[in-house]
């Protein structure tokens, strides 16, 4: 694939069954919010804001203990397999993803973000 944004970006998360991300590094994965958004389960890795967005075995599976790649990935096949075999899951998780990114915009993301600053901001908040 390449890079690529608007409908075909849709297309291309319309034609799959499952997202995988094995990123643990990621600050702010808006790849793991557009794959649910277009109903797909996500299989990515337990760190940092991959929890906030992805609740494991709801809206994706949240592969634990895994090793830097190209180090052993058996936790992610065994997780990628696991929705491979299983439609019925592979549905319920990915219309739960689908809900769950209801109502995210930017302008809420950066008003949250905003509040954030106040409270650890002394003084008047941010006009």
């Amino acid at each position: 694939l390449e890079h690529t944004g608007g409908d075909r970006l849709a297309l291309t998360y319309a034609a799959g069954d499952i997202f995988f991300f094995p990123s643990r590094t990621e600050v702010f994965p808006n790849n793991l919010i557009e794959a649910m958004a277009s109903g797909l389960p996500v299989v990515t890795d337990d760190v940092g804001v991959n929890r906030a967005i992805v609740q494991d075995g709801v809206s994706g599976l949240l592969v634990k203990d895994t090793d830097p790649l190209p180090g052993d990935v058996s936790s992610y096949i065994n997780a990628i397999v696991e929705l491979m075999k299983d439609v019925k899951k592979r549905r319920r998780m990915g219309a739960a993803g689908r809900r769950s990114t209801h109502g995210l915009t930017w302008e809420r993301t950066f008003a949250s973000l905003r509040r954030s600053y106040d409270r650890c901001r002394p003084g008047r908040p941010y006009a």
